[in-house]
């Protein structure tokens, strides 16, 4: 005898019937819209009809999305907040040990450089009084010289900072999308090296 299959009556997120609604819903509106020819200003209302159902579709899934995922959102927030409150300080802690072992590896190579010149300044004496061996002992003796440091692997990397803006080529630079438009929301009309201007869309109340 087999087993009847059953029917799942939801998703992880949602009802099945509740999704498959709207997904049936999204294809025919899909399907009427590249179908829909306007020719007379009855054909407009008709459409803008349907852009009012589609406006009052997108709401309802919106809210469904809220529904779910808001009370999501307050638990994550929370947990986030509590695990970096955890966190801060070891990260403190391994802030401040990096700092300090970076300035010893700096200090080690600072002594070891110094010392290489020593010797260095050493072999050009000897050389300059013809001593040629004593030279050479001292410039293999200054490429052995290391920086004696412990366990710690310190590496450097390029970054950068600015120190004047006005000098930084403009390639560099990126608009501030934002600052642009809440100018333009606060009715600023021109501003240099930008073209302003309306651009029409049809509004569904």
């Amino acid at each position: 005898m087999t087993k009847k299959k059953i029917k799942p009556t939801s998703t992880a997120i949602i009802p099945v019937d509740e999704a498959s609604n709207f997904r049936k819903s999204g294809d025919f509106l899909v399907l009427q819209s590249r179908q829909f020819d306007l020719k007379t200003s009855g054909d407009e209302n008709k459409a803008y009809d349907v852009l009012r159902n589609i406006a009052d579709t997108k709401k309802a899934i919106e809210k469904r999305r809220t529904d779910i995922t808001k009370p999501l959102n307050a638990s994550l927030k929370a947990a986030n907040a509590m695990f970096k409150e955890l966190a801060a300080p070891f990260l403190e802690a391994d802030g401040i040990l990096r700092a300090k072992i970076t300035r010893f590896h700096d200090i080690k190579e600072a002594q070891a450089e110094k010392m290489r010149e020593r010797r260095l300044e050493k072999a050009a004496e000897a050389e300059e009084a013809g001593d040629e061996e004593t030279a050479l002992v001292y410039e293999q003796k200054a490429d052995e010289v290391e920086a004696k440091v412990g366990k710690s692997t310190v590496t450097k990397r390029w970054t950068f900072e600015v120190v004047d803006m006005a000098k930084v080529p403009r390639e560099y630079l990126e608009i501030n999308s934002v600052a642009v438009r809440q100018a333009i929301k606060d009715e600023v009309r021109e501003i240099p090296g930008l073209r302003i201007y309306q651009e029409a869309g049809v509004s569904v109340r």
